[in-house]
């Protein structure tokens, strides 16, 4: 994802495969996403298990022949995807989306005592006026 974002952020038209990582900031808007032609389990490795996304190459050539045959529109994906860069992902702007989540969290009223503990595998604490007492069996 790192010389996706690199190259947006230099106005640069880019064209990538519509899976994990790129889908959160290429759109047609300012790119070319490559439909993905077919999803491929990861025997071995550090990644067995996962996903690896098989592009359609048939989509591929053709964002590839669209940006060789029209410029201009590439030129402006390219800038728009820019915009898109330093509107939402430079530093300034990431800090501001962290100030306000943690706005947003610190304006929530704490969890009861109860729900706290649970959370934290503990027992909840029992306070004299709302602890009942235990039956005898």
């Amino acid at each position: 994802g790192r010389p996706h974002v690199e190259a947006m952020a230099m106005g640069l038209p880019v064209i990538a495969t519509n899976w994990s990582g790129p889908t959160e900031y290429l759109n047609e808007a300012n790119g070319y996403p490559v439909a993905v032609h077919d999803l491929v389990p990861i025997p071995d490795g550090p990644f067995a298990g996962h996903l690896w996304a098989d592009p359609s190459v048939r989509d591929l050539r053709t964002h590839m022949r669209r940006v060789a045959h029209h410029p201009r529109e590439a030129r402006e994906k390219g800038l728009q995807g820019r915009r898109d860069m330093v509107e939402k992902y430079t530093p300034q702007a990431l800090s501001a989306q962290v100030l306000l989540l943690l706005e947003e969290l610190t304006a929530q009223p704490p969890l009861p005592p109860s729900l706290s503990a649970a959370a934290h595998g503990e027992e909840a604490p029992s306070s004299s006026s709302s602890a009942r007492p235990r039956r005898k069996q």
